[in-house]
C-alpha cells in the first residue's frame, strides 16, 4: 500500500515541491527526507507542504522508519488538519500503532478511516480493522504462551538446580539436528525465528531432562501426562517465536499450502 500511495503523491499536480521529487531516483530515502525536511520548515505554508509531509513518511514506513513515520503523520494532522491527505495520515497512523502493538489506537484510526466516502478507502479501513482484531487476538494469547512457558522453566530451574549436570542425553541428540536447522536458514527471511527457537528449545530440554532425574513415578498414565504437556510447551514455544518474529502469515501459508 506505500508503494501505491507513493506513485499517487509523485503524480499529484506540478508545484514547487516537484522539483525535489525530479532527481529522487539517484538519492537515497535518507537524503530525499533531508531536502524535504528542509524544503518543509521553509515552506510551512505552501500548498504543497502536507503532500510534502506524507511522502516523508511513506518513505519512511517503507525503511520501517516507524518513529520518524508516526512525527511526520502527526506533524501533517496537527499542521494542515483539512487537508485532502487527512485519510492517508490516519492510514499511515494507524499502520503505525499497528506495529507498534498499540492495537487499540490502530483500530481507532483504521475505524476513521473506514467512514471515507471513498470507496476505496472504506474498504481499505475494514480491511485493517480485521486484521488488526486478529493480531490483537494472537499477541494477548502470544503474552499468555509467554507467562506459561516462563513459569514453567522458573519451576523446573530451581527444583532441578541441583541435578542441571551432566547435561542430559536428550540434548546431545539435539544438538546436531538444530545445528543443521541454523546453517540451513542462514541467508534467509526467518534466520532470527530458527536460532531463537533452537535455543530456547536446547535450553527447554536441558532442564526438563534434569527435572525427569527428579520424577521417580514411571507408571503408564504419568508418562501420558508428561507427554501432553511436553506437546504443549513445544506449541506454546513454536508460537511464540512464530508470532513474535511476525512470522505469522508466513505459517499460515506454509501450512495451507498457499491458501485460497
Amino acid at each position: 500500500m506505500s508503494a501505491e500511495i507513493l506513485m499517487m503523491l509523485l503524480v499529484a499536480e506540478p508545484g514547487s515541491f516537484e522539483t525535489l521529487l525530479e532527481n529522487v531516483g539517484t538519492r537515497t530515502h535518507e537524503q530525499s527526507i533531508a531536502d524535504t525536511e528542509r524544503w518543509v520548515d521553509s515552506h510551512a505554508d505552501d500548498a504543497e507542504a502536507p503532500r510534502a509531509l506524507l511522502w516523508m513518511a511513506q518513505l519512511e514506513l517503507m525503511d520501517l522508519q516507524w518513529s520518524s513515520a508516526r512525527q511526520h503523520f502527526d506533524r501533517l494532522e496537527a499542521q494542515h488538519p483539512g487537508s485532502s491527505f487527512h485519510t492517508e495520515a490516519l492510514m499511515g497512523l494507524g499502520d503505525v500503532a499497528n506495529f507498534e502493538h498499540r492495537f487499540d489506537d490502530a483500530l481507532v484510526k483504521y475505524r476513521e478511516v473506514s467512514t471515507d466516502s471513498r470507496a476505496q478507502w472504506k474498504f481499505l479501513g475494514e480491511q485493517r480493522i480485521k486484521q488488526t482484531r486478529e493480531e490483537q487476538t494472537r499477541w494477548r494469547v502470544l503474552e499468555g504462551a509467554i507467562l506459561f512457558l516462563a513459569s514453567v522453566m522458573l519451576v523446573r530451574t530451581i527444583r532441578a538446580r541441583h541435578v542441571l549436570r551432566p547435561m542430559p542425553e536428550v540434548v546431545w541428540w539435539l544438538l546436531p539436528v538444530f545445528a543443521v536447522l541454523i546453517v540451513s536458514a542462514s541467508g534467509q527471511e526467518g534466520r532470527g525465528a530458527v536460532f531463537s527457537f533452537c535455543l530456547v528449545a536446547l535450553v527447554w530440554a536441558w532442564l526438563d531432562g534434569a527435572y525427569a532425574r527428579l520424577d521417580a513415578v514411571n507408571s503408564i498414565p504419568h508418562r501420558v501426562l508428561r507427554a501432553f504437556l511436553g506437546a504443549l510447551q513445544a506449541s506454546a514455544l513454536l508460537f511464540v517465536v512464530i508470532v513474535s518474529n511476525g512470522l505469522w502469515d508466513t505459517f499460515v501459508i506454509t501450512v495451507t499450502g498457499g491458501g485460497e
